[in-house]
């Protein structure tokens, strides 16, 4: 049932998620308490640890998306199993249940890069992301001006194992072999 489920939200979230616009944001689609992200940007840190879904966006877009994140949330305790589309293999991954909080870094991600190579890594990701429709010179231009900024929600798996590991199951993974 759920598998049906899943097939059936795929298809109608593929031209939606997966066709690109001149939009700038973080892509995604909650339903229920299932979480699809298209190609997104995830930020380890390893002092914490902790894991953060990244992204930039125009200052409108990235308050609309904060909002809808508060309002899926409340109904599933901010709690999502969460799939992610990675346009480089286009395929979904299932990251597994993941708690979902709003947070902002102090740290400007885009200000701290200094390596050309890494400014031009984004710029290419963020040109693919919206379809190819901007310029990566437009792009370059908005993320200097402050045009887009970036947004950032912390998400978590730690107490949602059992959850992750039902959801495997019923998706058709078998546990690893110990």
């Amino acid at each position: 049932m759920l598998l049906c489920l899943l097939c059936k939200l795929y298809q109608r979230l593929e031209h939606s998620l997966l066709s690109g616009s001149d939009d700038l944001k973080l892509n995604l689609r909650i339903h229920g308490d299932l979480a699809f992200i298209y190609d997104p940007i995830f930020l380890e840190d390893a002092t914490i640890p902790a894991t953060y879904l990244f992204d930039w966006g125009r200052p409108d877009d990235n308050e609309t998306i904060l909002s809808y994140i508060q309002a899926k949330s409340s109904q599933n305790d901010s709690v999502f199993h969460t799939f992610v589309y990675i346009l480089r293999t286009k395929r979904w991954y299932y990251v597994g249940a993941q708690k979902w909080t709003q947070t902002s870094l102090r740290w400007d991600v885009w200000e701290s890069f200094v390596s050309r190579s890494v400014t031009a890594l984004l710029i290419q990701r963020l040109h693919d992301h919206c379809g190819t429709i901007l310029e990566r010179e437009t792009i370059a231009e908005m993320l200097e001006n402050g045009d887009l900024q970036q947004i950032c929600i912390h998400i978590s798996g730690d107490g949602h194992i059992d959850t992750s590991r039902t959801m495997c199951k019923t998706l058709g993974y078998d546990s690893p072999s110990e």
